[in-house]
């Protein structure tokens, strides 16, 4: 979980950077499946 902060960080670098939000989508989905593995 992201506290208040990071999740401010992260909401302006996706507003700074469509990669960025790409990737981080990807690494989420990416840890999701290991999760549940």
């Amino acid at each position: 979980m992201l506290t208040i902060n990071q999740a401010t960080k992260v909401d302006v670098l996706k507003q700074g950077s469509h990669e960025f939000a790409t990737m981080r989508r990807l690494a989420m989905r990416f840890r999701g499946i290991l999760r549940g593995l």
